[in-house]
């Protein structure tokens, strides 16, 4: 009897030990579980920090590209009313030119007049001067 009884204790004492087993593997699961629940939940959170980060950055991105858009339209602009004001320029500077050739060619033709109304002179005074010692 004592041997059965010892045998019985013994087969107790192994049931509680697995029962005791089966029970820290369960904790042992539930535990992994709920740190693995609580990383993927943390690790979602953190991604979806990461993705409104990202969006934030996009944003101020295209903010910032259609600012240099408008900058480069505006600067477009600027160089057009410069080009238009050189061409403007170009031409008054070509009228102005012309204007002056004109000038240039009354001046030669006054010079010439000058030049034949002084020999006229010269001659008149010379045909006079031979004139009065006769």
């Amino acid at each position: 009897q004592g041997e059965a009884l010892r045998r019985e204790v013994e087969h107790t004492n192994l049931a509680w030990r697995a029962d005791g087993a089966d029970k820290s593997r369960l904790e042992a699961d539930q535990s992994v579980r709920t740190e693995a629940e609580e990383r993927t939940g943390q690790g979602l959170a953190a991604a979806e920090e990461e993705v409104e980060a990202l969006r934030a950055a996009l944003e101020d991105a295209t903010k910032a590209v259609v600012s240099l858009r408008m900058s480069l339209l505006a600067e477009r602009e600027s160089v057009a009313a410069w080009h238009k004001a050189a061409v403007n320029a170009q031409q008054h500077n070509d009228a102005l030119r012309a204007e002056l050739e004109v000038c240039m060619v009354s001046l030669m033709t006054a010079r010439a007049q000058i030049e034949i109304e002084r020999m006229v002179v010269h001659d008149l005074t010379a045909s006079a001067s031979s004139a009065l010692k006769d």
